[in-house]
C-alpha cells in the first residue's frame, strides 16, 4: 500500500510538472507580450484573468495591485529622447493600472525581483484619476500608487492619472502591464505617439552596420566564426548559407560558428528582424577549397622496409592519411613508394639497389 501511495504522489506529481511546462505564455503574459507596431494600438475588449504565468508583478515592489485582467506589450524605441503614451478607456469611468519596465539587459522573470527595471508605475484611481491615463508629462512623478489627490504621492498613494515623461535611449526594449482594475469588459487606444520618440514599426527597419566579419576563404571540415555589428531595434538574426554545404550554429544571433561539410562556393547573408519588420540582408561569399594534399616520394631497396608518417610498410605502392588541422579542416598525407630492383656487380656478384655503391 505504501509503494502504492508512492507512485500516486509521483504520478499526481510528474502530471503537475507536465502542465506547467506545457503552458504556453499568452498575451496575459510577459513572456507572451504584444509587440507594438504602429502609433495607435486598439484593444476592443479587455480579457480576465493574469495568463498562464501568474504573480510576475510583486505588489511589494510595484505601484499596482498586480495583474488584475492584464494585458502586456513590448516595444523597442527607435531614438533617444522622453517617451510617453496615453491610454484612453472605451469607458471614460473606468480606472486602468499599469507598469512599464526596461528589460533591455534582464528578462520577463527578473521584474518580479528586480525594482530597478520598474521605470514608471501608475495606480491613481477614483474621483478624476478614473478614465485617461499615461506617461503624459502631466507632473513630474514616476511612480504613483492608488488613490486621488495625495500630494505628493507614493508608492501606496497617487496623485494623479498622469506621469512624467520618461527617458530613453535607442535601442531599449520595454514591457508595459495594463491592468484593468475595474474589471470592465470594454477596451481601451493606447497613443504611442505623443513624442517624437517613438516604437519601431515599418518605417524604421533595424539596419546592420558594416559587413559581414569572418574568413572567405574556408576548407571542408573546418569550424569558422562569423559575426555582424548589432542592429539597432533587431530582435533576430536570420543566417542563409546557399548552397547548404555547412551546418550553422546559434542561428537568430548575431555571431554564429559554421562548420563546412563540403568544398564548394556559397553565399553566406543574415537578414536582422524585430516582430514588426524585417531588415536588408548582408551578404557574403564563402568560397570552400580542400587543403592541397602533402606528397612524399620514397624510394627504397626492393625486399627492405619503408615508413611514412611513422608507420612501415614492405610493399611498393601509395600510403594515404587523413587529418584534421588547427582549423578543424581535412589535411591529407600521401606517401608514393618505388620499390629499386637490385643490380648485380661483377666479379663478387654482389646486388646492390640502384644508385648505391
Amino acid at each position: 500500500m505504501r509503494n502504492v501511495y508512492h507512485y500516486l504522489l509521483l504520478t499526481l506529481f510528474s502530471i503537475g510538472v507536465s502542465n506547467a511546462l506545457a503552458q504556453n505564455p499568452t498575451i496575459q503574459d510577459c513572456l507572451g507580450a504584444i509587440p507594438i507596431c504602429q502609433q495607435i494600438y486598439v484593444e476592443n475588449a479587455s480579457p480576465t484573468g493574469s495568463g498562464n504565468f501568474p504573480n510576475e508583478i510583486n505588489t511589494s515592489i510595484n505601484c499596482t495591485a498586480g495583474e488584475l485582467n492584464s494585458i502586456w506589450y513590448t516595444f523597442t524605441v527607435n531614438q533617444s529622447g522622453n517617451f510617453g503614451f496615453l491610454l484612453t478607456p472605451m469607458n471614460i469611468t473606468d480606472d486602468y493600472d499599469w507598469s512599464l519596465f526596461n528589460i533591455t539587459n534582464a528578462s520577463c522573470g527578473d521584474i518580479d525581483n528586480n525594482q530597478s527595471l520598474m521605470v514608471s508605475c501608475n495606480a491613481a484611481g477614483g474621483g478624476t484619476c478614473n478614465g485617461l491615463t499615461g506617461a503624459t508629462g502631466g507632473t513630474t512623478y514616476n511612480v504613483q500608487g492608488a488613490g486621488c489627490n495625495a500630494n505628493p504621492p507614493s508608492q501606496t498613494m497617487g496623485f494623479s492619472a498622469f506621469n512624467s515623461l520618461i527617458p530613453v535611449i535607442v535601442g531599449n526594449t520595454y514591457v508595459l502591464m495594463v491592468s484593468n482594475w475595474t474589471g470592465s469588459p470594454n477596451g481601451y487606444t493606447i497613443d504611442f505617439g505623443l513624442t517624437s520618440v517613438g516604437v519601431f514599426g515599418a518605417n524604421n527597419p533595424p539596419i546592420i552596420p558594416g559587413n559581414i566579419m569572418g574568413p572567405m576563404n574556408v576548407c571542408p571540415g573546418g569550424v569558422f566564426n562569423y559575426s555582424v555589428n548589432p542592429a539597432v531595434g533587431a530582435s533576430n538574426y536570420n543566417w542563409t548559407l546557399t548552397p547548404a554545404i555547412g551546418g550553422i550554429s546559434n542561428n537568430g544571433s548575431n555571431n554564429i560558428s559554421i562548420t563546412f561539410a563540403q568544398a564548394g562556393v556559397a553565399q553566406l547573408c543574415v537578414t536582422p528582424s524585430n516582430p514588426c519588420v524585417i531588415g536588408p540582408p548582408k551578404c557574403k561569399t564563402i568560397i570552400v577549397t580542400p587543403i592541397p594534399p602533402t606528397f612524399h616520394f620514397i624510394n627504397y631497396c626492393f625486399g627492405d622496409t619503408w615508413t611514412c608518417e611513422g608507420q612501415t610498410f614492405s610493399f611498393p605502392g601509395q600510403q594515404s592519411f587523413l587529418y584534421d588541422s588547427w582549423l578543424g579542416c581535412d589535411s591529407s598525407v600521401i606517401c608514393v613508394a618505388t620499390a629499386i630492383p637490385p643490380i648485380v656487380m661483377p666479379p663478387q656478384q654482389a646486388a646492390i639497389c640502384q644508385g648505391q655503391s
